[in-house]
């Protein structure tokens, strides 16, 4: 959400951002009441990533020492409740991974978020897509750059939801999220499967 004011012609169409959405006034209509300085607020769907509806998710070939592409995802609720809040991320399982929080300790599974109404830097580029604009090393710090909203270098295994990362979403309906892993220097699986979780409550 911009906080730059936008001005708008009585009866014209005025362009809401770069993504096609316009908004015009009727004059001589009901109702008629807005005055100078009033605010309003519209609300819409960010655009969706290419990767929308998943249930996993392929990092490729990622070799020992190098991190993977980021990834992004988008959970979003699509009937019956309206919004949801208090959202957190948790690892479950880091699969057959052998030097995550052991050993030499250098596998890292990482994630970072936009969280609610802060979105400068990582406009989608072409639309569709949200996941370009976000490298592996803006989410390789628990502290997030100024354009996300929160960041974990490197997730533990949890089991429940108290001790899952927060997401922040507070209110909204949809978000994405990016994620990425760092392979350590002495892994030597292949193939290996590891489990992310979300929490949230709904109304």
């Amino acid at each position: 959400m911009s906080t730059s004011p936008t001005t708008t012609s009585s009866g014209t169409p005025t362009a809401l951002g770069k993504r096609g959405l316009t908004i015009k006034f009727n004059p001589s209509g009901s109702p008629d009441n807005f005055s100078a300085g009033d605010e309003f607020y519209v609300i819409c769907r960010a655009p969706k990533p290419t990767s929308y509806n998943i249930t996993s998710l392929n990092y490729g070939n990622v070799t020992v020492s190098t991190e993977s592409d980021v990834k992004c995802v988008v959970f979003e609720i699509e009937s019956g409740a309206v919004e949801m809040s208090t959202v957190k991320f948790g690892l479950q399982s880091h699969g057959s991974f052998e030097h995550h929080d052991a050993g030499n300790d250098d596998t890292y599974f990482r994630f970072g978020t936009v969280g609610p109404d802060n979105v400068a830097g990582v406009a989608p580029t072409n639309g569709i897509e949200w996941y370009p604009n976000v490298t592996a090393q803006d989410i390789d710090n628990d502290t997030p750059p100024s354009y996300l909203y929160s960041t974990k270098a490197n997730l533990s295994v949890v089991s429940t939801a108290d001790n899952s990362e927060s997401i922040g979403n507070t209110g909204l309906m949809s978000d994405p999220m990016w994620v990425n892993i760092r392979l350590g220097s002495a892994e030597t699986g292949a193939n290996s499967t590891i489990n992310l979780r979300t929490y949230f409550d709904y109304s």
